[in-house]
């Protein structure tokens, strides 16, 4: 019998401590770093979209939403040297 899991959304709250837009491959690439400055958790984001890169400023807050999908996949990870 599976059993069956609540959908939780975690949200947290990040500032933008980062953005830079440099030309690649004939297009711009704008590359976010974001950080929690209660925990110190940071990501970093690129997009190639102009409406995306244009939408968030340095210093904005920003809330992240991290859901699970309803088909869960894991993939073990096995170090070299390991059978």
């Amino acid at each position: 019998m599976q059993q069956a899991y609540r959908r939780a959304i975690m949200k947290r709250t990040f500032i933008t401590n980062g953005k830079i837009t440099y030309p690649q491959n004939g297009q711009a690439l704008t590359a976010f770093t974001f950080i929690n400055q209660q925990t110190g958790d940071m990501f970093n984001i690129s997009t190639n979209d102009e409406a995306e890169a244009n939408s968030i400023d340095y210093g904005q807050e920003v809330t992240i939403e991290v859901t699970p999908t309803d088909n869960p996949k894991v993939t073990p990870i096995i170090s070299k040297g390991e059978e």
